[in-house]
């Protein structure tokens, strides 16, 4: 086989005995359909049927990828001593040591995986080594990274599904949307609208920020492999990311019975689904229920070993609230929340979007500010830039917390903002260090990303700038009631 030089990519081939394809393609179906048990007993079928030959590995690489997308790490090492010891009268090894590879770098036997690349560094013909490779570079994160390597294909047929999802993968990573869509054609002729298929087919719509055609893909795949959780996981994930949290709850509960109730990632999505659902309520069902699942997904992931840094954040959230509630019910006087008031720096770009985007776009948004705004605190929106260093600034706005603390799968914590005024245009404003507080210990520190809280000699210096401005802007009644508010 030859490879197209252009895309550095190799020309289509399929499995050319048709009796083979077809099994081929019926265990992917059971492997894409989740059903395990009986995926192995017809791979194992399969190989005895072929005793260790020419298609014989296709079937192993099944079985790896099967044990490790279950996390059967016990019987990912009894695979790992059956190749040992199966196949170590047999001629050409090298398709069977890649496999062995790839079952190391699945049980994160680094040093194995290490050994086994160094012994087969010569092997260039080899779609199995190929893989092995790709797959050991992308895990090391070398310096080896780079197109060349992560794109060189073996001179042989390129017949294995698996082969095709890791090359896919690296696709990806370096951003070759016209390989991954000559790719994916492939495997929609050959083997119909794949999971592959779908998968790609979303990660390109949200690429161009179309999270609902996204989300289709998934809906898809899951209404056709109901018992796969995963397309389940993506499908309530995309609609939390679009605020439908009532349909990621119905997503949710209908898939955990498909897993007794057990699967980490589940768990994990209904906590921050019911969390959102609470909307801050610590007396609500949401809330409670919000409680329950957050201390059932940190004990599905530890025995998983899987990460709590998400759940953490939720726990720490609902915690501090609850703190804060029962601080405001034991003392009276913690009900009265003193306002703060911020300077938060906008970029160039984003004060240019202000200015020529649509005007009721900036009514309400989202910033990543500091995680101590309260709700009430009023936000000075401006213009960041080089003058800042010397406490020139430009007013373009000024809004309201409404909600803080917000989650965010990106940014960690939002804080809801609405707006209060804008002006036509920005007014002028020189600040000292005095007016406002920052960890920057320097003369002139710039305002930090997330915000700087106004002292009170800051306050009242905008306060008086704004009453000179009242006189300058025509009487301005929006103005004067901010004058009031603020003072």
């Amino acid at each position: 086989m030859t490879v197209n030089q252009e895309l550095k990519t190799p020309f289509i081939v399929k499995i050319s005995n048709k009796e083979e394809h077809d099994y081929y393609k019926s265990c992917l179906e059971l492997f894409w359909s989740n059903k395990s048990n009986l995926l192995i007993k017809k791979i194992a079928t399969r190989i005895n049927h072929h005793d260790y030959g020419l298609f014989s590995p296709l079937y192993f690489r099944l079985w790896i990828e099967t044990l490790a997308k279950n996390n059967e790490i016990y019987a990912l090492k009894e695979l790992l001593n059956h190749l040992l010891k199966a196949t170590a009268h047999l001629e050409n090894q090298n398709s069977y040591l890649a496999l062995r590879g790839i079952i190391h770098l699945e049980l994160d036997q680094v040093e194995a995986c290490r050994e086994l690349n160094q012994r087969l560094s010569k092997v260039n013909n080899n779609p199995y080594f190929t893989e092995f490779k790709q797959l050991f570079i992308l895990r090391e994160l070398s310096d080896d990274l780079t197109i060349e390597n992560l794109f060189t294909l073996p001179s042989k047929p390129i017949v294995d599904y698996f082969h095709w999802q890791t090359y896919l993968k690296v696709s990806f990573l370096q951003g070759k949307w016209d390989i991954i869509s000559k790719v994916t054609s492939y495997l929609k002729n050959n083997y119909g609208e794949t999971p592959l298929y779908h998968t790609y087919q979303a990660f390109e719509k949200l690429e161009f920020s179309d999270l609902s055609g996204a989300k289709e893909e998934y809906a898809s795949l899951q209404k056709k492999y109901p018992e796969n959780t995963d397309y389940a996981v993506w499908n309530s994930y995309l609609a939390l990311c679009n605020e439908s949290y009532k349909e990621s709850l119905k997503i949710l509960k209908k898939t955990s019975d498909h897993t007794q109730n057990n699967d980490p990632d589940i768990s994990s999505l209904l906590s921050y689904t019911y969390y959102q659902l609470a909307e801050g309520d610590i007396y609500s069902s949401f809330w409670e229920k919000a409680k329950q699942e957050t201390e059932k997904s940190m004990r599905l992931l530890k025995s998983n070993n899987l990460p709590t840094k998400e759940i953490k954040v939720i726990i720490e959230s609902m915690k501090n609230m609850e703190n804060l509630n029962q601080k405001e019910m034991t003392d009276t006087e913690s009900k009265k929340i003193d306002h703060q008031f911020w300077l938060v720096p906008l970029s160039y770009k984003k004060v240019f979007d202000f200015y020529d985007g649509d005007k009721n776009a900036f009514k309400k948004i989202y910033l990543p500010l500091q995680r101590s705004t309260k709700i009430g605190d009023l936000i000075f929106l401006v213009g960041k830039g080089s003058s800042d260093q010397i406490g020139h600034h430009k007013i373009i706005a000024i809004y309201e917390v409404k909600k803080n603390n917000l989650i965010d799968p990106i940014d960690g914590y939002l804080t809801e903002l609405v707006q209060i005024k804008k002006f036509k245009f920005s007014l002028n404003l020189i600040l000292e260090k005095k007016h406002y507080t920052t960890e920057d210990k320097k003369s002139d520190p710039k305002i930090a990303d997330r915000g700087s809280p106004l002292t009170k000699s800051g306050v009242k210096h905008i306060v008086k700038h704004f009453e000179k401005a009242f006189s300058v802007f025509n009487q301005d009644e929006e103005l004067k009631e901010l004058i009031e508010k603020v003072s």
